[in-house]
């Protein structure tokens, strides 16, 4: 989605399978953002992959994080984003809780 408004995207997992994932699900959904009016010429050069979060996370303007849900991981990717944030306001909303 984020690709298809413009944004160049970097997805980090280490799966083994990564970039036949990403190809397959940007084939699937390509058509339907395409549907939606979204430039979708171009979608997979604005996507970028990536197996090292630290990496990933390197001056982005924003971050999506849908890791598992474990304790360790979570721990490993704020660490990785606090290191690498460009300014304060990138953490600023993190632990807002919404009512």
């Amino acid at each position: 989605m984020f690709a298809a408004h413009g944004l160049t995207v970097r997805v980090s997992d280490p799966r083994p399978d990564l970039p036949e994932a990403v190809a397959e699900a940007l084939a699937a959904f390509g058509p339907h953002l395409a549907g939606q009016g979204l430039d979708t010429e171009g979608l997979a050069d604005r996507v970028h992959l990536t197996t090292d979060v630290t990496e990933a996370v390197r001056d982005v303007d924003i971050v999506q994080e849908n890791g598992p849900g474990r304790v360790e991981f979570k721990l490993a990717v704020l660490s990785a984003l606090e290191d690498n944030r460009r300014n304060e306001n990138q953490l600023k909303n993190l632990n807002k809780k919404e009512n």
